[in-house]
């Protein structure tokens, strides 16, 4: 267990001093038989500010054009593997109403490139202006994962004045790197003397909680698990803290990472579309 905070530490550590590929786990072969898929997305590539080719899901509503909602999910999908695994979370998103878009950072699935703090916000940007072009009138609900978390707000705040993002969703994620770096290096007692260490050797530059009063009037949900062994709970709390009106927070009691939709048989993903059906008709 000390091995594994260590390694875990020295990861972060990596991610961002230079050499932060070696932190991420893309896979590059789809995880899922599309054949068997009830809905079935349609391919995008577009470009990141760079000229990077990115790739991504498209997925259409189901319901007629009257029932549609005039937003569409923008998902930032956590670490590891690549968007045909991450997908699932809100598969269900197009039989409530709602255009779902999910997109792989350089370096994930058949985007090219190489991952890295700084690339992976470029991304972001570009896949919110991406969305945007594609349909100047719909409205964009940002949903970021665990890592996504962090991605999505930087880039929903480099881009409020850019694009209609109407709602801003985060789950099991954090906003500061330095912050989980301490939080990690707590987890032992013999890393506990050290966590000064998340300081000094972590840098927050392409984090978000410096920005994180420039969001509103955006709206901001935080929704955390109180149980989350990866990212810890106090994170979420510390994010929301930061965070500026107008804001809210869900606790998940029992809920572990990135879990809420499955929680409480249910009743959290029916919230959740409550909330953005909500958003989306009244603008809050």
């Amino acid at each position: 267990m000390v091995l594994r905070t260590i390694f875990k530490f020295l990861l972060i550590a990596i991610l961002v001093s230079g050499c932060s590929s070696v932190l991420y786990f893309p896979t590059f072969h789809e995880h899922v038989d599309r054949a068997k898929m009830p809905i079935k997305p349609e391919d995008i590539q577009f470009q990141s500010e760079d000229g990077t080719s990115l790739h991504g899901w498209y997925f259409k509503s189901l319901l007629k054009p009257e029932e549609t909602s005039n937003c569409t999910i923008l998902f930032f999908h956590g670490n590891a593997q690549n968007l045909s695994t991450h997908f699932f979370t809100l598969y269900s998103a197009p039989s409530q109403g709602y255009d779902y878009f999910i997109f792989d950072y350089r370096g994930y699935g058949r985007s090219e490139g190489k991952p890295t703090p700084a690339g992976t916000v470029a991304d972001g940007r570009a896949a919110i202006k991406w969305l945007h072009e594609r349909d100047p009138k719909r409205k964009i609900v940002v949903f970021g994962q665990s890592l996504g978390g962090i991605i999505a707000l930087k880039s929903a705040i480099d881009m409020k004045e850019k694009a209609p993002i109407q709602f801003v969703v985060v789950d099991s994620t954090f906003s500061s790197y330095k912050a989980v770096g301490r939080k990690v290096l707590s987890r032992s007692w013999i890393t506990w003397l050290f966590q000064p260490l998340g300081w000094l050797l972590l840098g927050d530059k392409e984090a978000p909680e410096r920005h994180l009063d420039k969001l509103p009037p955006i709206p901001l949900l935080v929704i955390h698990g109180d149980q989350d062994p990866v990212i810890d709970y106090s994170l979420g709390e510390r994010l929301f803290e930061r965070a500026s009106e107008p804001k809210e927070f869900w606790r998940v009691p029992g809920g572990r990472h990135t879990d809420f939709m499955w929680s409480a048989k249910g009743e959290f993903a029916k919230k959740f579309y409550d909330r953005l059906d909500q958003a989306c008709a009244s603008g809050s």
